[in-house]
C-alpha cells in the first residue's frame, strides 16, 4: 500500500507541474495577444491625430540654418526667404558656388615627412565676432 501512495503522489506532482505549464502557456500567448491590441489601438489613434504643429516659414528657415550651417547670421533669414529653402540647400551642398564677398578665407598647405594637408576656413563677422562658415581639410600622402 505503500507503494500505491507514493505512485498517487507522483501523479499528483506531475498534474501539477504540468498545470504551471499549461498556466506559464497560456499567460505567454495573453500577454502576447495583449500587447498587440495595444500596438493596433495606439496605431489607430495616431492615424487621426495631426502630425507635430506646422511650422511657419521663418521656424523652417532657422531649423535649415541651424542644421546646414552655424546657426543663423543676420540677415541669413531674409537671404533665403528671397531665394528659397530648396535654393539655399542646393547652394550649400555645393560651396564652390557660394559668393564669399566680405568673407574671410584662410587656406594653405602643411607638409610633413609623411603627408600634405591643405585646409581652407572661411569666416564671417557676425556682432562684432568672427564666426566659422565652414572648413575644408584634405589629406594626402606623399
Amino acid at each position: 500500500m505503500k507503494s500505491k501512495n507514493l505512485q498517487t503522489s507522483s501523479v499528483r506532482g506531475g498534474d501539477r507541474a504540468s498545470f504551471w505549464s499549461r498556466a506559464t502557456a497560456v499567460l505567454a500567448i495573453v500577454t502576447l495577444l495583449t500587447s498587440s491590441f495595444a500596438i493596433v489601438v495606439s496605431a489607430q489613434r495616431s492615424k487621426g491625430q495631426p502630425s507635430a504643429a506646422k511650422l511657419t516659414d521663418e521656424q523652417q528657415i532657422l531649423h535649415v540654418l541651424n542644421r546646414l550651417g552655424f546657426g543663423a547670421r543676420p540677415g541669413d533669414v531674409e537671404r533665403v526667404k528671397a531665394i528659397g529653402i530648396d535654393k539655399y540647400i542646393a547652394q550649400q551642398l555645393e560651396p564652390a558656388k557660394i559668393d564669399d564677398e566680405g568673407v574671410l578665407v584662410l587656406a594653405g598647405t602643411l607638409k610633413t615627412e609623411e603627408m600634405k594637408v591643405t585646409y581652407r576656413l572661411r569666416f564671417a563677422m557676425n556682432a562684432k565676432v568672427w564666426k566659422l562658415l565652414g572648413m575644408n581639410v584634405d589629406t594626402s600622402t606623399n
